[in-house]
């Protein structure tokens, strides 16, 4: 599975070996004061009161968390493959967890984990790669040719970005520029992705289910 959710669990991992907690929302409520003309949030912890919470729901709920964050922080380097090393600080961000806790982070410690979605094991990649897994580019590349000949033109022609995983900066750009390394020379490709592509596979799901022939 090279899918969404073990990036999540990449990142979780990540994120655990740094010392960072992951508040789950419903073990704390926000409160804000007024000082001074000045908004300041102060945190009430509730864990006492939800100590009996079942722990698959706490694990759930802890990974939509991270899921957020990977869907709204990480990235993909672009355009070419990443070169930085994790001791490299330049391009520190920030992120801020639902709890308040301020994250900072590296352009490489945002991009190591995306970076799985198109190279294998090997190089400088970070641990845990997928072994024998030569990236998303090829995958595609791959499922296309084993389409009718007759249609394959006008599907590397309409490649949609559809899901959060695919919402990373850069993404987008990093396809758009490794796709038509490995595809057929005399095809044209092109990328679609839209605003709202982490939505996508709700929306395409509900227009099927629509549909009156489903």
């Amino acid at each position: 599975d090279i899918g969404g959710a073990l990036l999540t669990q990449d990142l979780a991992n990540f994120l655990q070996k740094k010392g960072t907690q992951i508040k789950p929302r419903y073990t704390f409520k926000k409160k804000f004061i007024n000082t001074d003309g000045q908004e300041l949030m102060q945190l009430i912890d509730l864990s006492s009161q939800v100590k009996d919470t079942h722990p698959n729901y706490a694990n759930w709920s802890q990974l939509e968390i991270v899921r957020e964050m990977k869907e709204d922080f990480l990235s993909v380097s672009e355009p070419e493959p990443l070169q930085m090393k994790l001791s490299d600080n330049a391009r520190i961000a920030s992120y801020e967890l639902p709890d308040g806790t301020n994250l900072q982070l590296s352009a490489y410690e945002r991009q190591h984990i995306a970076e799985k979605l198109f190279l294998n094991n090997g190089g400088d990649m970070p641990e845990g790669s997928i072994s024998g897994f030569s990236g998303v580019h090829q995958m595609i590349v791959e499922s296309i040719s084993k389409s009718d000949i007759d249609i394959r033109r006008d599907l590397f022609q309409n490649i949609i970005l559809s899901g959060g995983t695919c919402n990373f900066t850069g993404f987008q750009k990093r396809m758009e520029k490794q796709l038509p390394e490995v595809s057929p020379q005399n095809v044209r490709v092109k990328v679609l992705g839209s605003f709202d592509r982490r939505f996508q596979p709700w929306v395409g799901g509900s227009i099927l289910s629509s549909l009156g022939s489903f």
